[in-house]
């Protein structure tokens, strides 16, 4: 390996690039004929003391040479040596590694181990478990022989990365979800061997602050843009069961009504009956809690000349019913356990067919009760029937039905139902007794849990946390939407102050063109103070500004030594 450095350079820099470019002049064909693939090029720029002719230089990049030139001419033969910083290693490099949240299956197993299709290239390496973006990252970074410093905001993936790629592809993925406003987005780049992630700050502090008439400055322009508005905010998170309230630990379920309605009509569109049945479940398990079915029959009036008029619609009918469950426990990712049913009450309130009256009031009602036994297997349901005895005007109880399960062999289940019918005398007697053996298990039992933890990639009963907010009704203002299954809440709130602190800020943009201070990098705030207007007196206010890119050329060897830079900031603030 040989490492090479030289006094004339050009160096360009910008944080919308991962990498930093550099181009060396050289003197001669010796780096060219001598061209390895371990060159390395270190650069550095500074300035040497009049008074004691002390040199002082600053690094400003150590990188592989990726490209060896040589000119030709009449009377002169010269090179330079191109290439970009460490960076270089993340975009030229793949990784290749899958992070999965739950052991493969057989049939992903075969597929990473390559025996899904012959020839099939080199096994992919994987891991199972619970993984921060960060911990992927600094693995990524690693890779390539480097080390990660993580500044920005960290997570927990929900759902299994698949790292395939360039390096700075998976990074740039890792931090996506904190690069939705320009004004904050994470920056990657890399100083010497260390590969920095870090977030843009919401109040820029200057590292160097300059007068407008001492820094050396040759040209400056500045130009300011309308900001950007937000409107209808929508953010999308992690996938939870649909209806699973809560958070920290404490999960409740909650309930959903849903609602139908059914028509019957006659050939002239009159509607003869109309049924509204609305359900409500619990969630996320969605079983019945409770049901009402409403039936609703025309109403006829013959007029004087005999003609029949439909006068609207009654209610005749109305069948309500409740279900009753065992409690169960919660988690974020939904119920431990399917519940068992413990009670079902029927109660049927409309007019019945033989009363005369037309009364509408309760006719009928019903009672089932289901019993477990210690091991959760269903053993008895007790079904009760209640009648209206017109004469009476009261509910009478009119048959009770029986049900006893028994195992009576393995897999082998028999069950005997039991119908008691009510005498005259109000005592019940055994009406009927019927007895049926089936295979299987008898109802109940273990009861595990039909949702699956997330990164299953089940979302049939999944909904995404979400997270939504107006914050602009300005004409102006734009929708703006985002979503990633691997954000809390928490995330998704730091998402939305985001939007909020950016939405109408005007955006400013500083272009210098200076004798070069080596110190200067991107990444770096910058003040330019004490500039004026037009007038000589009104003071142009400049916000402290973070470099975002710059050109440095050079020369301290030549015929006409010089060191400028041309450089990019940027700042945000109030029209």
């Amino acid at each position: 390996m040989a490492t090479i450095e030289g006094k004339a350079f050009t160096l360009e820099s910008t944080l919308d690039l991962a990498a930093d470019a550099f181009t060396l002049d050289v003197p001669g064909t010796q780096e060219y004929r001598d061209a390895a693939d371990a060159d390395v090029v270190r650069l550095s720029a500074g300035f040497t003391d009049p008074v004691d002719g002390q040199h002082y230089g600053v690094g400003q990049i150590a990188g592989p040479a990726t490209e060896w030139t040589i000119s030709v001419g009449a009377n002169e033969t010269s090179g330079a040596v191109s290439g970009r910083d460490a960076m270089a290693e993340l975009i030229n490099r793949k990784f290749q590694k899958r992070y999965l949240r739950m052991q493969p299956t057989p049939e992903q197993q075969a597929e990473m181990d390559g025996r899904t299709f012959a020839g099939a290239a080199d096994p992919i390496l994987y891991a199972v478990g619970t993984f921060r973006a960060s911990e992927i990252a600094r693995e990524i970074v690693e890779s390539c022989g480097l080390s990660l410093s993580w500044e920005c905001r960290d997570y927990t993936l929900l759902e299994d990365f698949d790292a395939s790629g360039r390096c700075v592809d998976l990074l740039r993925r890792l931090v996506e979800p904190w690069c939705q406003v320009e004004r904050f987005r994470v920056d990657l780049f890399v100083q010497s061997t260390t590969v920095f992630c870090r977030p843009r700050s919401p109040a820029l502090v200057a590292d160097y602050t300059y007068s407008h008439t001492a820094a050396g400055i040759k040209s400056l322009s500045i130009r300011r843009t309308r900001g950007k508005r937000y409107g209808r905010v929508s953010l999308y998170g992690k996938l939870v069961p649909k209806g699973l309230t809560g958070g920290g630990g404490v999960y409740q379920p909650s309930e959903v009504e849903e609602t139908t309605v059914s028509e019957t009509k006659d050939q002239a569109g009159n509607v003869l009956q109309r049924v509204i049945r609305t359900t409500t479940y619990r969630m996320p398990e969605k079983i019945v809690l409770r049901s009402r079915e409403q039936t609703f029959d025309a109403q006829w009036y013959v007029s004087g000349a005999g003609q029949r008029l439909n006068v609207g619609l009654k209610l005749v009918k109305d069948e309500q019913r409740e279900n009753e469950w065992e409690t169960i426990h919660y988690t974020e990712t939904g119920a431990t356990k399917n519940p068992r049913q413990l009670r079902q009450l029927t109660a049927v309130t409309g007019i019945h067919p033989n009363d005369k009256t037309k009364t509408f009031r309760q006719i009928a009602k019903e009672e089932i009760a289901f019993s477990y036994e210690t091991e959760g297997y269903q053993d008895m349901t007790t079904t009760r029937k209640w009648e209206i005895n017109l004469k009476k005007n009261a509910l009478e109880e009119k048959e009770r039905i029986v049900k006893t399960q028994k195992e009576i062999e393995h897999l082998k289940t028999e069950e005997v139902t039991s119908v008691y019918r009510a005498g005259r005398s109000g005592e019940f007697y055994l009406a009927q007794m019927e007895t049926n053996v089936s295979a299987g298990l008898r109802p109940g039992g273990p009861r595990p849990a039909r949702t699956i933890v997330i990164g299953g990639g089940d979302t049939g009963t999944k909904e995404p946390v979400t997270l939504e907010a107006i914050v602009s009704d300005h004409v102006w203002a734009e929708d703006f939407q985002y979503s990633n299954p691997n954000l809390e809440r928490e995330d998704l709130e730091y998402i939305l102050s985001r939007l909020q602190a950016a939405s109408g800020q005007w955006e400013y943009e500083l272009d210098m063109h200076y004798v070069a201070m080596p110190w200067l990098r991107k990444g770096n705030v910058i003040a330019i103070t004490g500039l004026l207007a037009e007038d000589g007196a009104t003071e142009i206010p400049l916000g402290p500004a973070l470099i975002t890119s710059q050109r440095l050329v050079h020369d301290e060897g030549g015929r006409t030594p010089q060191q400028v830079s041309r450089l990019t900031a940027v700042w945000w603030g109030e029209a």
